[in-house]
């Protein structure tokens, strides 16, 4: 794994926990997420800079790890950077609660087999 891989992956886990402190401040609550743009804008952004950082990753090292969604969550990122307002409440909070949580346990697994 490349330095600047490793710098990449640093940024995508790190965003991966400011989502998990947003969650927490609001008490990981869905009813609260829907009609607070506050909370919504907090989790988007985390989510673009989630999807930028992994469009940042080698091309080498997301083909050696190609379990992960790549395409997927730069998917998302597209989304919430070019259409939000068609952005769906539940794919939202799905990708915030499960994907972005399992995102981040696997990427701490791949930095710590390769430091």
């Amino acid at each position: 794994m490349g330095n600047r891989d490793l710098e990449y992956l640093d940024n995508i886990i790190d965003y991966c926990d400011k989502v998990e402190n947003i969650l927490n401040e609001f008490d990981s609550n869905y009813d609260e997420f829907i009609v607070n743009d506050i909370f919504q804008l907090s989790c988007s952004m985390c989510i673009i800079q989630i999807g930028e950082n992994v469009d940042r990753l080698s091309d080498n090292f997301k083909e050696n790890y190609n379990h992960i969604p790549w395409r997927s969550i730069k998917d998302m990122r597209n989304i919430m950077t070019h259409k939000y307002e068609s952005a769906e409440f539940d794919v939202m909070w799905y990708a915030l609660t499960v994907e972005v949580p399992e995102l981040k346990e696997e990427l701490v697994k791949l930095k710590n087999i390769n430091l």
